[in-house]
């Protein structure tokens, strides 16, 4: 079977196949009655309390959710921002943040097809031709990762993990160290979390952006105090880092190695010895993917690294906050060595535990959430998670390692000079990839007809 010519008839009917997947979910959401969104009717109710200052003490609670109850756990920057929330009628918020999510999901994934087809073209040049298949190949694999557990989860419950992705994956992406540093401040103002991203910009010795993430940071907390000093003072003492006020650290829903280590001990681990070795180990696989995929310009591999890697060692890190998961199955299905054993068992293993929505199953068996004991083969089932995300880590060092160098980008006729080869480079790098580029000099006009021609003939 020719699978390219499999895949060229799929991606011709790309859009169709991304509007089916859509369809089915809302008929899904519709027939499972999961259209309740509780998660952001927590935060729309949640929010004003900062007005009232019982932010951190009110817990929301709606008689339409049987027994569904979080208190606000985000700083107080987060509660500002979703203060407006609280206006829009529910039926409007509801559809909107539904239409955000999608789009996010969809920017996660075309982000990261994005990042790695670059990455592995010769000098970041890819013609027009193979940018439509690339974003063809984004629409089909959107309605396919839109069944994935964390997926469908943050999309039915209404998280935050979705907006906060798309955003963190563009902040460390972009070549624009401002945008990207105070992308990477702000998320990690709403969700603190998201501060693990600045671990990137330092080991790729990108220095003024971790600057403008740190500064971007301390203005969100500084914002917090302007709003209310005592609420401020309060989070950060007391609740900051605190993962069991949402859920106890003992459910199965936690897929952190504490988590993990908690339910197989049968007691709460902490950051005692366990934790702490787990947690070495976890970071000495994370320095080696991240050396590897640093020396090869594998961009969208040290992304997914430093996000396992935060997962992993994070107090608490709910099925919801996998979503992590998508750009790593971009790598791991488009990366060239994908047919190594160890990067095509990850593959399918990433695969099955997705698909199986093996965490909710988990929890319809779980003893109850409080409880660390339980038997054996349900703590063992309860690494899922972590255990295919260390597998990642190592099949995202074999991989790159393994990976063929990129052929530098072929050199431009004599004649062209310098600043056409500048300016080609950056036309593709910002996206506006037109069918035929000609050059330019750094005022920006054309150069003459045989300089042009010659370098419409290099495209081609």
């Amino acid at each position: 079977m020719d699978l390219r010519a499999v895949e060229s008839r799929l991606l011709r009917y790309a859009p169709l196949f991304l509007l089916v997947s859509l369809v089915l979910h809302v008929a899904a959401s519709l027939l499972l009655d999961q259209t309740q969104l509780p998660s952001l009717q927590s935060l729309r109710g949640n929010a004003p309390q900062l007005i009232s200052g019982d932010l951190y003490e009110f817990t929301s609670w709606n008689p339409d959710i049987a027994a569904f109850t979080t208190p606000f756990t985000a700083p107080p920057f987060a509660a500002v921002l979703l203060l407006p929330l609280a206006v829009v009628p529910w039926g409007v918020l509801r559809l909107v943040w539904q239409g955000v999510s999608l789009v996010c999901l969809w920017w996660i994934v075309s982000r990261a097809m994005r990042v790695f087809a670059m990455s592995r073209a010769p000098g970041g040049v890819i013609g027009a031709s193979a940018w439509l298949t690339w974003r063809r190949r984004a629409l089909v694999a959107t309605a396919l990762v839109l069944w994935l557990e964390p997926v469908r989860t943050s999309l039915v419950e209404g998280h935050l993990s979705l907006p906060l992705a798309a955003v963190l994956v563009t902040a460390v992406t972009t070549g624009r160290r401002v945008l990207g540093g105070v992308g990477v401040g702000l998320a990690a103002g709403i969700k603190l979390g998201a501060a693990v991203a600045g671990m990137y910009f330092l080991a790729t010795r990108r220095f003024t952006a971790a600057a403008w993430a740190f500064g971007a940071f301390l203005a969100t907390i500084g914002i917090g105090f302007f709003v209310s000093a005592q609420q401020s003072s309060q989070f950060w003492t007391t609740i900051a880092g605190r993962g069991e006020r949402i859920d106890p650290v003992a459910s199965v829903d936690n897929q952190s190695l504490r988590g993990a280590l908690s339910r197989t001990l049968g007691y709460d681990v902490g950051t005692s010895w366990p934790w702490l070795l787990a947690a070495v180990v976890t970071a000495v696989l994370a320095g080696r993917a991240l050396y590897a995929t640093i020396r090869k310009g594998d961009v969208l591999g040290a992304v997914v690294t430093v996000q396992l890697l935060g997962l992993l060692i994070a107090p608490a890190a709910w099925s919801h906050e996998w979503v992590w998961v998508v750009p790593a199955l971009v790598w791991l299905v488009c990366h060239p060595m994908r047919a190594r054993p160890l990067l095509a068992s990850t593959t399918v293993l990433w695969t099955l535990l997705m698909t199986s929505y093996l965490v909710h199953q988990l929890q319809a068996l779980e003893p109850g959430k409080v409880d660390f004991s339980r038997p054996w083969p349900l703590a063992a089932l309860g690494w899922a998670y972590p255990v295919a995300a260390l597998l990642t880590l190592l099949a995202v060092a074999a991989g790159a390692r393994a990976a063929p160098k990129v052929p530098p980008v072929p050199p431009l006729p004599p004649g062209s000079g310098q600043a056409n080869d500048i300016w080609l480079r950056t036309r593709v790098l910002r996206g506006r990839v037109s069918s035929v580029l000609k050059p330019q000099n750094r005022l920006g006009r054309r150069s003459g007809r045989a300089e042009s021609a010659s370098v419409e003939n290099a495209e081609g």
